[in-house]
């Protein structure tokens, strides 16, 4: 024990922290708990290459940046080290400081191979804390890779649960919902602009909400990973071989002005179909597709697109943000909730 009453000196952590949610934080708090001075290994972007969506990662220098800022508005200040590591080791195998590692039981696994290869080094073996993983509402593990998918906000509430029950948009939200929660699209030139920067990324999540503007992605050689259509253009039937060649297809019951249960769950189903496939899928709503706009946003990864239209403006463009969910969540939010 040292002159300052903690456990230890220096104690060793490690870790990504993409997205610094609630569980790195307990991680991180726990850590200050036990020793003195914490040396923190950030994980270099070059050792996320397994990772699930490695490409919407931050960057080295974000995740540093926001974990700096973390520890010191958390009263940290000057009780830490953050060094760059490019893998499971970082500084653990030479720095002769350490005197403990805190892992999780996910990576207790690789503190035993550090204290093998420290015992080989003739340094002393690290005491090795370990910290349980914090839950999300649906008591699974919250993570950095299913914020990047967007099922989970950094303090581990799942966006989808709301939809559990049938919505109804009540008449005071209709005017917020006509501002277009995206950049407008309100001519063929700005169309075509925007179709060449959409197909200059092959692995890009496109949605489309909407007969008119699936039609037009397609004229422009894009083909959304999900289109959600009804067979209808301000509620009058599109034309007749568009029908026929999907007519056979089964169609989910959703009401205008009604958010249902079942055409939710169709359009999760569609998106993890894409992602086992790589196949487009059409999800054929019989009623009215536009408010599905709304859980198409909060149902995918973080970098997604999702194109719907909007009455006498155009398309409407949303790059799917953490940012982006939160104010959708809200509205949603203020929906009424039907049994």
């Amino acid at each position: 024990m040292n002159n300052n009453n903690y456990k230890y000196s220096h104690l060793v952590i490690g870790g990504t922290f993409d997205r610094l949610h609630k569980g790195h934080q307990a991680f991180i708090c726990k850590a200050f708990t036990l020793a003195q001075t914490i040396v923190i290994g950030l994980v270099k972007n070059n050792f996320n290459k397994q990772k699930q969506l490695e490409e919407i990662i931050q960057s080295y220098t974000d995740r540093y940046l926001l974990l700096k800022q973390f520890l010191e508005t958390s009263g940290y200040s000057k009780r830490y080290e953050i060094v760059p590591i490019n893998d499971i080791y970082g500084t653990t195998l030479t720095d002769k400081r350490l005197e403990a590692i805190l892992v999780t039981p996910e990576t207790q696994f690789n503190a035993a191979v550090i204290n093998k290869i420290r015992l080989k080094n003739k340094l002393p073996v690290l005491k090795i804390e370990t910290i349980p993983l914090i839950k999300s509402d649906d008591n699974k593990i919250i993570c950095s890779q299913r914020i990047r998918i967007g099922e989970i906000n950094r303090n581990g509430k799942i966006y989808g649960r709301i939809f559990k029950n049938k919505l109804k948009l009540p008449d005071n939200l209709r005017e917020e919902l006509r501002k277009p929660i995206g950049k407008i699209i309100n001519n063929s030139q700005q169309l075509t602009v925007n179709s060449e920067q959409l197909c200059g990324n092959k692995s890009l999540l496109i949605i489309s909400v909407g007969d008119i503007v699936s039609q037009e992605l397609e004229k422009q050689k894009i083909i959304p990973a999900i289109k959600i259509i009804d067979l209808r253009t301000q509620r009058q039937p599109i034309c007749r071989d568009v029908i026929n060649h999907i007519s056979t297809m089964k169609k989910i019951i959703n009401p205008p002005g009604f958010i249902c249960p079942r055409a939710v769950q169709a359009v999760h189903k569609a998106i993890s179909k894409y992602y086992q496939t790589k196949i487009s899928q059409i999800v054929v709503i019989k009623g009215e597709e536009d408010l599905l706009a709304l859980p198409a946003i909060l149902l995918v990864p973080l970098g997604a697109i999702v194109i719907y239209g909007q009455k006498d403006i155009g398309a409407v463009v949303v790059e799917v943000t953490e940012e982006i969910k939160q104010k959708i969540s809200n509205i949603i939010n203020q929906f009424t909730m039907l049994k």
